[in-house]
């Protein structure tokens, strides 16, 4: 349809010469105005839209106490977009054990808070080092590089690993000043190597090679290495930050959330499993000695983990993972089991005690709560 049978025919005239237009303002003017952004540069320019807030903001998180010895939960400064990158390439490597269960074994998590470069590496099933058909470049280039790739885009298929919109380990080579990845693919007996400097800008060329014969490794696996621009997120060293420790406690979570999964950071190897894990959180002590029998676990199946304590405070907190994804603000995982407990622990007390009245507001009020579940 012309637009000549839709507007006005006031919006139609061209009597008046195009720089003299809306107001005076000149056409280069406007498109000065109106301007177009690469995604790369959106991401850049629009960080909140993909990672969350590059500012530090200051929240009540769990953390490891100093020295390591069990979690505590008080007020830390942090960056939540700078934790959201290094997420992102954490959760890959747990994903792989969803992927690959029995050629999965081991994550690496190394992290130097001078340098600010992080490391992250798991064994088992690599990206196939192949090249794509369609588009013609490596497919660990596509994945790695290209915004909007992955292999997560069919909705059909069941998912129990984190991402699916197709930006995951690129927001990390985004603002990065270096990002390399390091692949062995035992299964087609090479080793894939690429790295991207200046927030994604600077490709490096693709180094692959053959592995010799009889000398190649049994097992593939992938090494991601990032040095993210701390001036991006208003730090200078990751030294003596809230950030460093919740990374550290993010590999911790890790391996108490993964079974049969080995963890080990900056080389030393994390000894938990989950009923180990969740004593690393306190419960309610009564006569001055901790109630660990307070904590009641369970293992529901392969795809649900429980633990229930008393809080020390005598409010409801609850530590929470889907797909090792830690979700601090819950949701209807959190409440699924909340609620069960909730009606249940409320039903029993006034059977209990006959007259007495429970409000569902003061139902979980001193619970403490930790899953692990996989959803699809």
């Amino acid at each position: 349809m012309p637009y000549s049978s839709i507007l006005p025919r006031r919006y139609l005239s061209t009597s008046v010469p195009a720089q003299k237009r809306a107001g005076g303002t000149t056409a280069k003017e406007l498109s000065k105005l109106y301007e177009k952004k690469s995604p790369v540069e959106h991401v850049l320019l629009r960080p909140d839209s993909y990672i969350g807030s590059t500012h530090e903001k200051t929240a009540e998180l769990w953390v490891q106490k100093e020295g390591g010895e069990g979690m505590e939960r008080k007020q830390v400064q942090y960056v939540p977009g700078l934790l959201k990158i290094f997420d992102e390439i954490l959760v890959n490597a747990a994903d792989n054990k969803q992927r690959d269960p029995f050629g999965t074994t081991e994550v690496r998590v190394d992290i130097c808070p001078e340098s600010g470069t992080i490391s992250i590496a798991n064994d088992g099933a690599c990206v196939p080092t192949v090249i794509h058909t369609d588009e013609q470049i490596p497919i660990p280039e596509l994945v790695f590089g290209h915004l909007l790739t992955g292999s997560n885009f069919d909705d059909k298929a069941k998912k129990v690993t984190g991402g699916r919109n197709g930006y995951g380990a690129k927001l990390a080579n985004i603002f990065s000043k270096e990002f390399s990845v390091d692949i062995l693919d035992s299964s087609r007996g090479v080793r894939y190597t690429q790295t991207w400097r200046d927030h994604m800008g600077e490709r490096g060329e693709p180094a692959i090679t053959a592995l010799e014969e009889g000398k190649g490794e049994a097992r593939s696996w992938t090494k991601v290495t990032f040095t993210p621009d701390l001036s991006l997120f208003g730090l200078s060293s990751l030294q003596g930050t809230d950030v460093l420790r919740l990374m550290q406690r993010r590999a911790v979570d890790l391996a108490g959330t993964n079974q049969d999964l080995r963890v080990t950071l900056n080389g030393d190897a994390i000894d938990l499993d989950f009923e180990k894990y969740v004593s690393l959180y306190p419960v309610h002590k009564e006569g001055g000695a901790e109630r660990e029998e307070g904590w009641i676990r369970r293992r529901i199946n392969n795809r649900w983990q429980l633990a229930v304590g008393t809080s020390e405070d005598g409010h409801f907190h609850h530590v929470s993972f889907v797909n090792s994804i830690n979700t601090p603000r819950g949701g209807t995982h959190v409440n699924y089991i909340a609620d069960q407990l909730s009606n249940a622990i409320a039903t029993k007390l006034c059977r209990r005690h006959r007259g007495l009245n429970l409000q569902v507001s003061s139902k979980v009020s001193s619970l403490l709560m930790a899953s692990h579940s996989i959803f699809n």
